[in-house]
């Protein structure tokens, strides 16, 4: 390439730099509130003498934008900022990117309808995005969405209350006002049945102190279940069971199911420490621990614990102990510890205990 050449070359990019900094500096005037994006730029079209190009972005959303004698290089932020976008300068052309990082932002509270209090501790999820978040005491919540998301299916619930389910179409910020519901309570007096005399002395022809009320001991399975409940609310409010083909986890929450692991049916479950799961049809591997609150069919492996709340039928193997609060039909191994609360039908193996009924 000649010297000549290069100085043409050098020469027209430093006039494209020098028209781009004389546009950047264009003053503008705008006065809009909550207006289409399309207008805005119209205005800035046609004050600095610049085009706007794009082409995914959608030019209907509203935006409210005032400033006087403002250069075009200090508007530009305010724009990005306002509609989530990237503005690349080139030459008189405003080149508009969106920007992928941005994400929806749905809020909103819960409360009773009958009492207009708030419902704390309500689980609100979208199956679809594997999202669950609580309210809190006041009964407020939030979470974020994809910006691609155009509509949505909410799901709220709440032990002792109706489920609801609704769909909305979403903006950039929406705030949701949700009446949940509750059961009818019915009073119900543990002593209806049994009269005074009944409960401290006996009737007056029988005079014996009568026996001491028997309190049933949970067992390991009930009390290892109980616990989960009492760490983990959605266990109680959500009925709800989502399926899917294959999963992968590290540890909860890191899995593909996110914090709706333990509302999830897997087909194939790839736990790499250890993985919750509503239930099983196939196989289930942990390298630790698999916890199903659910029943499980088809093959179930952990290096050390499998907990079942539910059935199992198929194949169970655990390097220290499966635990399960149902039934069992089919192989079961455990290099320490088979604990069953249920009936065993098929072929059990431990190191060390067993515990079961036959």
């Amino acid at each position: 390439m000649s010297i000549r050449s290069i100085i043409t070359i050098w020469a027209l990019a430093w006039v494209n730099i020098a028209s781009s900094q004389s546009i950047l500096n264009t003053e503008l005037t705008l006065n809009h509130v909550n207006k289409p994006a399309r207008l805005v730029f119209k205005d800035i079209q046609q004050q600095a003498g610049v085009i706007f190009s794009y082409s995914e972005f959608e030019d209907d959303r509203k935006i409210s934008i005032q400033v006087t004698k403002t250069a075009l290089r200090n508007v530009i932020p305010m724009l990005e900022s306002e509609l989530n976008i990237t503005i690349i300068v080139k030459e008189k052309y405003l080149i508009i990117k969106s920007s992928g990082s941005q994400s929806l932002s749905i809020s909103g509270t819960i409360t009773n309808p009958q009492s207009d209090e708030p419902v704390s501790d309500a689980s609100v999820y979208v199956k679809k995005h594997k999202i669950l978040v609580n309210s809190d005491s006041k009964g407020r919540f939030a979470f974020n969405l994809p910006s691609d998301i155009r509509q949505v299916r909410i799901n709220v619930a709440k032990a002792n209350y109706v489920d609801t389910s609704l769909v909305i179409v979403t903006s950039e910020r929406q705030t949701l006002r949700i009446k949940l519901r509750s059961f009818p309570r019915v009073r119900i007096s543990e002593f209806d049945s049994l009269s005074k005399k009944e409960v401290w002395l006996g009737s007056l022809n029988n005079d014996r102190i009568p026996e001491a009320l028997s309190i049933k001991k949970s067992t390991y399975n009930e009390s290892f279940w109980e616990k989960m409940k009492k760490k983990n609310v959605n266990l109680i409010n959500i009925n709800d069971t989502i399926f899917n083909s294959f999963s992968i986890s590290l540890i909860p929450p890191i899995s593909t199911n996110k914090l709706l692991s333990f509302h999830t049916r897997n087909t194939l479950s790839i736990n790499i420490i250890g993985g919750n799961s509503k239930g099983l049809n196939g196989v289930e591997l942990g390298g630790v621990y698999n916890y199903d609150d659910g029943d499980v069919y088809g093959v179930q492996i952990a290096g050390v614990v499998n907990a079942v709340s539910g059935n199992v039928s198929g194949t169970q193997i655990s390097g220290v102990l499966n635990a399960v609060k149902g039934n069992v039909k089919g192989v079961q191994i455990s290099g320490v510890v088979n604990n069953n609360d249920s009936i065993t039908d098929g072929i059990q193996i431990s190191g060390v205990y067993q515990k079961t009924i036959r």
